[in-house]
């Protein structure tokens, strides 16, 4: 295998997991890639930052997230929907969706004055499944205009979760 410069792989590595973090690449074939990269390396040089073998289990992760209206033309509450999904490695192995929570932060990675976590709502009533739609109207009505970033975490039975996914929400008047 020829020789890959750092800054070529570590890009490689980004889209890899960008394409694993979106759904649109399954994570199976991103560390296998990984692995095949990692094994064009000689031993002078230093391992990809970006490798890490994966765990046997590991906690729900969501899989789409939308925010609407966005951006809010006026819109006092907006709508997010997301769906959160468990990774089972072992077949029969089922690791069930308990609640997803919504956090939000302005666009500096900022608190917002007078929010709190929220709770969100599985769409079919219940959580009893890996996949749970999940959704929650947010009253964003007292949000000064400009960017903010929404984020969905998914947990499941034992309490593990992943990394969540974000969404960036656009508060703007009415036209």
């Amino acid at each position: 295998m020829a020789k890959i410069k750092k800054d070529v792989l570590r890009g490689l590595c980004r889209l890899l997991f960008l394409g694993a973090r979106k759904g649109v690449l399954p994570s199976g074939l991103v560390f296998g890639l990984l692995g095949f990269l990692a094994s064009g390396l000689s031993a002078e040089d230093i391992a990809p930052t970006c490798y890490v073998p994966m765990p046997s289990y590991y906690g729900p992760g969501i899989t789409s997230l939308i925010v609407f209206p966005n951006p809010t033309e006026g819109a006092r509450t907006v709508r997010v929907v997301a769906t959160v999904i468990t990774y089972s490695p072992e077949p029969g192995d089922t690791h069930r969706v308990a609640r997803a929570e919504l956090c939000a932060r302005t666009e500096s990675f900022e608190e917002i004055p007078g929010f709190t976590q929220k709770s969100m709502k599985p769409v079919d009533g219940s959580f009893d499944s890996d996949s749970e739609d999940v959704y929650l109207d947010l009253d964003v009505s007292g949000w000064p205009y400009g960017n903010y970033w929404i984020y969905v975490v998914g947990y499941d039975e034992s309490g593990m979760t992943n990394p969540s996914d974000s969404e960036r929400l656009t508060i703007t008047s009415g036209k």
